[in-house]
C-alpha cells in the first residue's frame, strides 16, 4: 500500500490510527442517518468531556479535515506554529501535519505523515 500523503493519528495514550476517508470519533460515535463513514472509532474518556459523537475527521493532502459533531466541550486545535483555534461546530477545516487536536480537554491527538509510522 502507498502510505504517501495519508495521515496518521497519534492519540496521548500512543494508539496510532490511520485517518480515513470519513471517519467519526467519540465516546460511542453514530452517523447521522444517511451518512456513510469508512470508521467509527470510541474513544476510552473517564472524564466524559468527549460527546458521544465528537469530531468527524479525514484525509487531506499534507494533513486532515476536521469537523466538531457540535460536542458540548468543543475541540480546540494547535498549529505546529503554536497558533490555536477552536473549531466552530459543522464547519470543515483542514490542518497540516504537526497539528495537536483536543477533544473538549479529555483526549487529543497530533496529525502525522504515515511515513513516520513505526
Amino acid at each position: 500500500m502507498d502510505d504517501r500523503g495519508i495521515a496518521v493519528l497519534r492519540f496521548d495514550d500512543g494508539a496510532r490510527l490511520i485517518a480515513p476517508v470519513a471517519g467519526l470519533l467519540g465516546r460511542n460515535p453514530a452517523p447521522a442517518p444517511g451518512e456513510t463513514v469508512d470508521l467509527v472509532q470510541p474513544l476510552e474518556d473517564p472524564s466524559r468531556r468527549i460527546s458521544k459523537t465528537h469530531l468527524a475527521v479525514g484525509r487531506e493532502p499534507g494533513g486532515a479535515w476536521l469537523v466538531d459533531r457540535g460536542s458540548s466541550n468543543g475541540t480546540e486545535v494547535t498549529a505546529p506554529d503554536g497558533a490555536t483555534l477552536e473549531l466552530v461546530a459543522g464547519e470543515r477545516v483542514v490542518v497540516p501535519y504537526g497539528t495537536t487536536v483536543s477533544l473538549g480537554g479529555g483526549r487529543s491527538f497530533v496529525v502525522e505523515p504515515a511515513e513516520d509510522r513505526a
